[in-house]
């Protein structure tokens, strides 16, 4: 992590990928996770990591954080397992992602995992054990040993409706004890994809193409999972969560108000099992609560959806306006009206 910031909410890109790993592979892997925004703490963190004789070491790598990850890549790259190969060194997260080359430039035998990792941990584990060559890893950046030529593998998002693993619950009776709350996801992507500021297609690429310059690629996990992770989350304590989706309803689709209102239904449900007021908030955007014309006939639809959510526990909402007035708007590509979003406001 950033040394500018601490670390005050669960992980959850690291307990995704920790939950996706242990329901599909069972007790054929162990893992073990250290968390730091200091350099002092890699000697450490290396000497704890390596004494496990691991198979792959995953660097997961937060905005602000370069000089820590040099720190430690200096470190690793002294280390003969990582010289002779036998330990997979895999860089996933944000700056990977947009800068792949320069990572592979400070490791050289290092994998970097570009956008959404599921798949691609399965295929490295996979590799470890001998099943696989590197060259079949989805969304991988290395360096071919032969040729010394850097190789693109093919980047292929997971299909969320197939991820039924929920993330595990490290940190969950910490952030407990200390009355904090944890982040949990329902949903990735964007339906409208088409900001002209925005980062999201650099992870949810493979979506629909509506026009040119816009990908839509909203995707929900099913119901199911959604409500096993609030599960896990409300038998450790958690009170309040914040859903951290780009876009939780995804949509004005039939299908998208039924699946928040199953949501909400479940979440009441919840509650009333473990005794508990709980609370969650979550990010939408304004012309998905109102839409000016209501042609497709769901403005009033989505204010009894929102009231469903409100009454299992919705607390905030946050819309995204990002300008104010209508050329702006525009420059921003949004995709919506002004008076759209004067309205959701009101709503």
């Amino acid at each position: 992590g950033s040394p500018n910031h601490y670390n005050e909410w669960n992980n959850l890109s690291l307990e995704t990928l920790s939950g996706d790993l242990k329901g599909a592979f069972g007790d054929g892997v162990g893992i073990s996770t250290f968390w730091t925004n200091k350099t002092e703490d890699i000697d450490a963190i290396v000497k704890k990591a390596l004494a496990g004789a691991p198979d792959i070491i995953g660097i997961s790598i937060q905005p602000g954080s370069m000089d820590n990850v040099k720190a430690l890549v200096e470190r690793l790259n002294t280390e003969q397992a990582v010289k002779d190969g036998k330990v997979i060194v895999a860089f996933g997260n944000q700056i990977p992602t947009y800068i792949p080359e320069k990572l592979i430039a400070m490791c050289p035998k290092g994998v970097v995992i570009r956008g959404e990792g599921e798949m691609s941990l399965r295929g490295l584990v996979r590799v470890a054990k001998g099943e696989l060559k590197l060259s079949d890893v989805p969304s991988a950046v290395y360096m071919d040993r032969d040729s010394g030529k850097i190789v693109h593998t093919q980047i292929i998002p997971p299909k969320l409706d197939s991820l039924e693993y929920p993330p595990t619950p490290d940190t969950y009776a910490g952030i407990a004890r200390r009355g904090g709350n944890v982040q949990v996801q329902a949903s990735r992507g964007c339906p409208w994809g088409g900001c002209a500021y925005c980062t999201r297609s650099s992870f949810r690429r493979g979506g629909i193409v509506i026009e040119k310059g816009r990908t839509a690629s909203w995707e929900g996990f099913t119901v199911e999972r959604v409500l096993k992770t609030l599960d896990d989350v409300m038998a450790q304590g958690i009170t309040e969560v914040e859903f951290s989706d780009d876009d939780f309803i995804g949509g004005r689709k039939e299908e998208n108000i039924s699946r928040i209102i199953a949501i909400a239904e479940g979440i009441d449900n919840l509650s009333r099992k473990h005794g508990i007021k709980f609370s969650f908030r979550i990010f939408t955007r304004p012309n998905i609560i109102y839409r000016e014309g209501d042609a497709d006939g769901k403005n009033e639809a989505m204010v009894q959806a929102l009231l469903k959510m409100k009454k299992a526990g919705l607390v905030k909402l946050f819309i995204g306006v990002e300008a104010g007035n209508e050329s702006q708007l525009k420059r921003y590509t949004r995709g919506m009206k002004l008076s759209e979003t004067a309205q959701a406001i009101k709503i």
